[in-house]
């Protein structure tokens, strides 16, 4: 609901349960592709897709600080995904499956 005097969107677009099940699910095959950890998947992918900003340490340093996937609202985490599946198709040589197909799957096996 957007306020039609100040317009601030009280109910923001945050990201879905569906998109963080489905990101955490491609992440975990290209962390089983890869052999890293899901967490250091993550980490890559954040850095892979520019989803970062870089600022100096007190001690000079330079330091990357990854943006936090529950922080996104649904479009950016929706890219987000749509980058890794990219990334990973033409890096990796993986065939990820869609959204739709994810999901399909998912129920079939709990049925």
């Amino acid at each position: 609901m957007i306020c039609p005097k100040c317009k601030h969107d009280f109910i923001p677009d945050n990201r879905t349960s569906q998109q963080n099940k489905y990101l955490h699910a491609i992440l975990g095959e290209i962390a089983e592709h890869t052999g890293y950890s899901l967490n250091e998947t993550k980490q890559i992918m954040k850095y892979q897709c520019g989803y970062y900003d870089t600022t100096r340490s007190k001690f000079g340093d330079t330091v990357m600080l990854y943006h936090s996937t529950a922080d996104m609202k649904k479009e950016e985490l929706g890219n987000f995904i749509g980058k890794i599946v990219i990334f990973a198709s033409e890096n990796l040589g993986m065939v990820i499956q869609t959204p739709e197909e994810y999901f399909s799957n998912s129920n079939e096996k709990t049925k």
